[in-house]
């Protein structure tokens, strides 16, 4: 019989201590259960990031998790909607504001078992990304669905800005 160690952090499993460390996939210990445990983010485009934070935070009233810099300008920020859920916004340097749904960048979905689900849908034929960790210390991977739609799927570790706050310097 397989035994997987696992440990809990803020309602998240992991398979080891390490998050970033390569880990290989076991079946689920509950072979039913969906993968996908929460939508995570959505993520906007603006062409004025106050007047965008003024909206959420001072109309909204969400808070601020974290800021996104780049060589020390501010090009977005994290808002908080509810416990894991969260708002991504980041600057957009087109000349034109974004028109209908374009300001809509990506949403992305929370799996307690990130390289599983990569694992899985690359098994099905399906073309994801490799599992990396972003900037924000959360294990992340891309994919395009069918029709075209392009989303992120995160995995937060005890490091994760989502979980903790704190600034971040993007990389990309």
């Amino acid at each position: 019989m397989d035994v997987l160690l696992i440990y809990s952090h803020e309602n998240s499993i992991f398979e080891s201590q390490h998050v970033s460390e390569p880990a290989t996939y076991k079946e689920p210990i509950m072979p039913n259960a969906p993968f996908i445990s929460a939508l995570a983010h959505v993520c906007l485009r603006t062409n004025d990031l106050g007047a965008t934070e003024r909206f959420y935070v001072e109309g909204l009233g969400l808070p601020v998790l974290f800021r996104f810099t780049k060589e020390g300008n501010d090009v977005g920020f994290y808002l908080k909607i509810a416990e894991r859920q969260f708002i991504e916004v980041f600057y957009n340097d087109a000349p034109e504001a974004p028109s209908d749904n374009a300001a809509l960048a990506h949403f992305c979905l929370e799996t307690p078992d990130i390289r599983g689900l990569r694992t899985r849908l690359a098994g099905l034929g399906f073309e994801p990304t490799e599992v990396t960790e972003g900037c924000d210390q959360s294990l992340q991977f891309w994919i395009t669905d069918p029709s075209g739609v392009h989303f992120e799927f995160h995995q937060y570790g005890p490091a994760s800005h989502q979980l903790n706050g704190g600034d971040v310097e993007i990389n990309w």
